[in-house]
């Protein structure tokens, strides 16, 4: 990818300022919003005359409590399959996935499953009662694809000790588009 001449590479960090849409080289620092009395003033003015109710998307309890924070009153969109971007959850997504048996998806969706019920609960205690509208596992797959070279390689090694026989990568063209 080409950013003003200079190109970057998979590995190379990059910082998109989300407001602005401005691109900076490397990591920049960032921090939480902090709400000054002049925000909280006018938000009480906004909420004396809004009708209609805010919720935002979130799918982690720290989504929540962020969600919560800006002010939101409830939830309008939780897609679960999004809880599981964490490299400890993502490996049992992934499983779920590639299984080649019924069983090993069955074994697999269990293990989602106590993870789910585990978020779930938490959130549910953070929304004390707030609405939550949650879809549930719909995965556009390419999401949970391995993105790097790194993640190929630990997915390759964990198939081969799970099947032995199984070859993940006979169709390299598959694998070229996600590079």
């Amino acid at each position: 990818m080409y950013v003003n001449k200079q190109k970057y590479k998979e590995g190379d960090l990059i910082s998109v300022d989300g407001v602005t849409g401005n691109i900076y080289e490397g990591k920049i620092a960032t921090e939480i919003p902090k709400f000054d009395k002049y925000y909280e003033e006018f938000m009480k003015l906004v909420y004396s005359v809004k009708k209609l109710k805010i919720r935002a998307n979130a799918e982690t309890l720290n989504d929540v409590s962020q969600s919560l924070k800006f002010g939101a009153e409830g939830i309008g969109l939780s897609r679960t399959e999004h809880m599981f971007f964490e490299d400890n959850k993502l490996y049992y997504f992934r499983k779920m996935i590639i299984a080649t048996t019924k069983e090993e998806r069955i074994d697999a969706l269990n293990e989602i499953k106590k993870i789910q019920i585990k978020d779930f609960e938490k959130i549910m205690k953070k929304l004390n009662g707030l609405p939550i509208t949650v879809r549930y596992l719909d995965p556009p797959l390419h999401e949970f694809l391995p993105k790097t070279a790194n993640e190929l390689k630990k997915l390759s090694k964990w198939c081969k000790k799970l099947h032995p026989t199984l070859l993940l990568l006979p169709n390299k063209k598959l694998f070229k588009t996600i590079f």
